[in-house]
């Protein structure tokens, strides 16, 4: 709508108040999408409606990484404190052993 009427009216005045009129839109509203227009379509250098999509959804990912990492973190610590913790260690003299079979045993009721 806005390029049909430019080309009556090189600056573009009359054209935007045409639009505004028509569309019932805010001035500043009608300059962001003539200015997204235009980068979308090679006329004016800046970032193109995909590459800001993309960059949006690249920066929540980002998020949902480091999130992702912290927790990782925190759980490679948690499981390295447990593995720093002393484990007993089972009898291995069979003098020590012995007694707690037996014991085992007799709690199972086997003779």
């Amino acid at each position: 709508m806005l390029e049909k009427a430019l080309p009556d009216d090189e600056s573009g005045v009359e054209a935007i108040r045409q639009v505004l009129a028509k569309l019932g839109i805010s001035t500043e509203a009608l300059w962001k999408w003539r200015r997204t227009s235009e980068i979308d379509s090679g006329e004016r250098s800046g970032m193109t409606s995909i590459e800001h999509a993309e960059l949006k959804r690249l920066k929540k990912e980002n998020v949902q990484l480091r999130r992702a990492n912290e927790i990782l973190m925190a759980a490679s610590a948690s499981f390295a404190a447990e593995l720093d913790r002393p484990t007993p260690q089972a009898p291995t003299d069979q003098t020590k052993v012995m007694p707690l079979i037996t014991g085992f045993l007799g709690r199972l009721s086997v003779g």
